[in-house]
């Protein structure tokens, strides 16, 4: 780690060197550029509040290197990793006018601490494709100096969303055309791939003279290095690897179908940002990385004691079930260049730990994409430290996986059981429960309750997220196997199969089973009009409902902690999010669909509420000595509640007044009805019968029904989607439920007075 600052700092003070020393042979040239950029320098402070030493460069015109502190970013030695992610994010907004980079563009990398400060790099990227050699922004604060050095080496990339034409089979192809490799190398690359899609300079020179063109090339080679445009197959420049140089490639079998179709075929992939350590000229083993490829070159004329192990720069690692390293069990050594390819995924008893590696670096970049995607400041937004993975790990005969929660400073521990390990699924439930703990300030939805009778929540988004990661509906583990698009996966269901002693209400959608029905809502509202999908298919709209709303969560924890558990919470933040006017009535076509999503689960937070006649039909016109009947649906099941008939227009709705600023509104000869839905939700019965003194029945009037889930109705009127309130059921609020009209009237002409009674007919 120590190490890593000073190769920090070393790279800055090179920055420094390279922006500073670059000559302009033309004075008056040289004189216009100088007076440019100290304009520049001069408008950056202005901006930003700057004080320090500004380095930069004559040939691309830019800012390159910065010393000192920005007046509105306290910071101190004593601060902790929290307070520097926070102080980098600022920095980085700040640096984004004047950088070759778009906020899109940068990943944030592990934050490294130790005794002289903390460091850490933004790494730009499109699409998911890095740059080669270049396309960071570092940040190091040093504690000694007491300020922050920045070096900006982003890039001006010539496209914002750009994949790839050309298949690695292509690339392969007129590689062969241009490059022969003998068959012992033909042989590795059979079991590795060996190119790679990354940003490349495909100048002919990279002299700091030469403006340097990023391309989206294939390259990668043995003993020669070949750069392919991605997009046309043109070969930009073919350069020999040095000989004395090491080129290691980390490769993995992993089963990328296993969760999908339950196939326990494997395939090789290369493991990026995985740990290498060396030996190089006699200096001390350093840790490094490989690439988006996989690889890494290793400089020296005498390199030795080269190993590999389970462990990212992020930080994610995974352990055997022992405690030790998992390191690579295939070594190829027959050239220079070495090939650590693990393949443990063919035994069960092992864990498969490096098919869990894979699963949990590809989610966190996903993870860490859909927070950019929604402008959301949760945990995975900015790297803190990630989990620590154990693998075939003996839990019991019904636990797929655990996890023990870290601390500020401490990470995550997550085990996964025997025989799981050939799974995304569960590793991703647990890597979710940590995403939503940190991003929570390490808090859950249970408010620190393990009681079951509160799980549905955290485990809700637990099941949802392993599959959003696939973008497929299957959720699969050694122990069973659930389809989130499947219709009957309804709180019915799960309390048929879980809780059949257990009386159907709201209380019951806490509980922890009923997870799969809560995910299986959110999926079903993926496939529902107005929620469309994101970013070439790779995300939906709900996923980014989903993780919005949980920052609102977060942004409430000081109010929240004694409901935050109940799915209603939830559900009232998702309707007032995607709220667009400052009506609750009627909902607009997201609230709709989302209510309708909920619905078809079984999960009911929105009664429907309408008036009947004495035959149970639909009616909204009645006469004096009529009864008027009600029909509820839609309404938490097994509840009580209160039916109260005003007239409309003679009482003004506020959202939590008490029920008792409705009796000097109550209609004339009506008395509350107290009654408890059904086990569907529904109730319908007779809640007036009209006076028949025409002058003390006709006029407008509205049903409202009072719900207080599940125990009793709270004596308060619920319209808006607030907290966890219980929202009650209306026949009226924006207009009248119902009329009386006084059919002893003269209705002036037969047509008229015909279409009348209709309205009056049962």
């Amino acid at each position: 780690m120590k190490t890593r600052v000073l190769v920090a700092l070393l790279l800055l003070a090179i920055c420094t060197v390279i922006y500073a020393s670059e000559d302009i042979n033309d004075p008056e040239l040289y004189w216009r550029k100088t007076q440019e950029m100290n304009q520049m320098v001069e408008r950056f402070k202005e901006d930003t509040g700057f004080e320090g030493q500004i380095s930069y460069g004559y040939k691309r015109m830019r800012l390159g290197s910065f010393e000192g502190n920005f007046s509105d970013i306290p910071f101190t030695a004593n601060a902790d990793t929290t307070a520097f992610r926070e102080a980098c994010e600022r920095i980085v907004e700040k640096l984004l006018p004047y950088s070759a980079a778009k906020r899109m563009q940068l990943s944030m990398c592990r934050i490294e601490k130790q005794l002289n400060g903390f460091t850490t790099d933004y790494r730009q990227q499109v699409n998911g494709y890095r740059l080669e050699g270049s396309g960071f922004i570092m940040i190091t604060y040093e504690a000694g100096r007491k300020h922050f050095s920045i070096g900006d080496n982003t890039v001006m990339l010539p496209f914002d969303n750009i994949s790839p034409v050309l298949s690695y089979e292509d690339a392969v192809r007129i590689y062969d055309e241009h490059i022969v490799d003998d068959e012992v190398t033909k042989n590795i690359r059979k079991t590795t791939p060996f190119l790679g899609i990354s940003f490349c300079n495909i100048s002919a020179s990279e002299s700091a003279d030469i403006m340097p063109v990023y391309r989206l090339c294939w390259v990668g080679g043995w003993y020669k290095k070949i750069y392919i445009d991605a997009l046309t197959g043109k070969i930009y420049k073919i350069i020999d690897n040095k000989s004395d140089d090491r080129m290691i490639n980390v490769s993995a079998h992993v089963m990328p179908y296993s969760d999908n179709i339950g196939s326990f075929l494997t395939t090789v992939v290369s493991l990026d940002s995985t740990e290498v350590t060396a030996n190089c000229d006699g200096v001390p083993s350093e840790i490094r990385y490989t690439n988006g490829e996989g690889s890494i070159l290793l400089l020296g004329n005498e390199i030795t004691d080269i190993e590999s192990c389970l462990m990212a720069s992020c930080g994610i690692k995974v352990f055997k079930k022992s405690g030790g390293w998992v390191k690579h069990n295939s070594l190829i050594t027959d050239l220079p260049n070495l090939v650590f390819n693990y393949t443990d995924t063919d035994s069960v008893p092992t864990g498969n730990p490096s098919n869990l590696y894979y699963s949990a670096l590809r989610f966190r970049d996903k993870i860490k994409e859909l927070m950019v995607l929604n402008g959301s400041s949760c945990y995975y937004g900015s790297t803190l430290d990630e989990p620590i993975i154990t693998a075939d790990c003996d839990l019991g005969p019904e636990t797929n996986g655990q996890i023990l929660y870290g601390t500020q400073d401490t990470p995550s521990k997550i085990e996964i059981s025997t025989g799981n390990g050939r799974y995304s699924s569960t590793l991703c439930h647990e890597m979710t429960h940590d995403m939503v703990n940190r991003s929570l300030i390490f808090n859950s939805f249970r408010y620190g309750s393990t009681s079951e009778l509160r799980g549905a929540m955290d485990d809700a988004f637990s099941s949802y997220f392993p599959c959003m990661y696939r973008n497929n509906p299957y959720y699969r583990s050694s122990l069973y196997t659930k389809g989130l698009s499947d219709p009957a996966l309804t709180v019915a269901s799960v309390h048929s199969s879980e809780y059949p002693t257990s009386t159907v209400n709201e209380d019951i959608y806490a509980r922890y089973d009923m997870r799969f029905p809560l995910a299986s809502a959110w999926w079903d509202l993926r496939n529902r009009t107005h929620f469309p999908d994101l970013n070439d298919n790779d995300f939906n709209a709900v996923d980014t409902l989903l993780v919005g709303a949980l920052g609102i969560v977060k942004r409430e924890l000081d109010d929240n902690a004694t409901y935050r558990y109940k799915p209603r919470y939830f559900y009232n933040i998702l309707m007032k999010r995607v709220d667009d006017d400052t009506t609750p009535y009627p909902l607009n076509p997201k609230q709709v669909a989302i209510q309708k999503a909920y619905t078809s689960r079984g999960f009911h937070f929105y009664p429907r509420v309408q008036s009947h006649s004495l035959a149970q039909k639909p009616r909204n016109s009645f006469s004096p000595g009529n009864q008027v009947h009600v029909n509820i649906t839609e309404a938490p099941q097994n509840t009580p509640f209160k039916v109260y008939v005003i007239r409309h227009g003679d009482y003004t709705y506020i959202n939590g007044a008490s029920v008792s600023t409705l009796n000097d509104h109550l209609a004339s000869e009506f008395t509350p009805i107290e009654e408890s839905t059904h086990a569907d939700g529904k109730w319908s019965g007779l809640i007036w019968t009209i006076p028949t003194i025409a002058k003390n029945a006709v006029g407008d009037y509205d049903i409202i029904v009072d719900f207080g889930s599940p125990e009793q109705p709270d004596g308060r009127i619920h319209f808006a989607f607030n907290a966890a309130d219980v929202m009650d059921g209306f026949d009226g609020l924006n207009g009248p439920g119902f009329t009386v009209y006084d059919d002893s009237i003269d209705v002036a002409t037969s047509s008229v007075k015909s279409s009348y009674q209709r309205m009056l007919i049962d």
